[in-house]
């Protein structure tokens, strides 16, 4: 049976904060009671906002989908939630998918179309790469579209080094070492 996530990392799995944009948040591992939760933030998304997330053209993020991300594990998968403080309701999502080892890991966020440009990527993300390092992964990576501007600049911000993908010229890779 899957080992359920633990409370004695050295870091915390649930932090308040406060984004650069006064956004008062409350990040913490997705739980099965947010499978609707997050079944409605992904569907409250744009289009291109999917795009850019799934790097393929969906309508909607299928039942499989949403049951992965909400199966958090020691050793496996973790997708983070940021939520309102006030009302708990889903406002961001980061996912980090681990690699053979635990050495490598990719990183996806999105965040709702309706609240970009408040610090939600840039306070989920750090949470996400605390995390990293607290199990041990050595790099981080993310796939963007080459025309996911906003991600690709926040990911330099961060210290990502960005490339093209080698055989796929519409994509590229952000990667950070994160071990200490």
């Amino acid at each position: 049976m899957p080992q359920t996530l633990i409370k004695t990392l050295p870091c915390d799995l649930t932090v308040t904060a406060r984004t650069q944009g006064g956004l008062n948040i409350r990040m913490r591992p997705a739980t099965p009671d947010d499978h609707g939760a997050l079944a409605a933030f992904f569907a409250g998304l744009s289009p291109e906002d999917l795009r850019h997330r799934f790097l393929a053209s969906l309508k909607a993020v299928d039942e499989r989908q949403l049951a992965l991300m909400t199966r958090n594990q020691v050793g496996g998968d973790v997708t983070f939630v940021s939520c309102d403080a006030a009302n708990s309701a889903i406002l961001a999502v980061a996912t980090l998918a681990t690699g053979p080892g635990d050495e490598r890991a990719e990183v996806a966020v999105s965040v709702r179309s309706d609240l970009k440009g408040q610090g939600l990527s840039w306070s989920l993300l750090e949470h996400t790469l605390a995390y990293a390092r607290a199990v041990g992964v050595k790099v981080v990576e993310s796939i963007e579209t080459a025309d996911n501007h906003p991600a690709l600049d926040l990911e330099r911000e961060m210290g990502f080094t960005v490339r093209p993908v080698s055989d796929d010229h519409g994509l590229r890779l952000a990667e950070l070492a994160v071990a200490v």
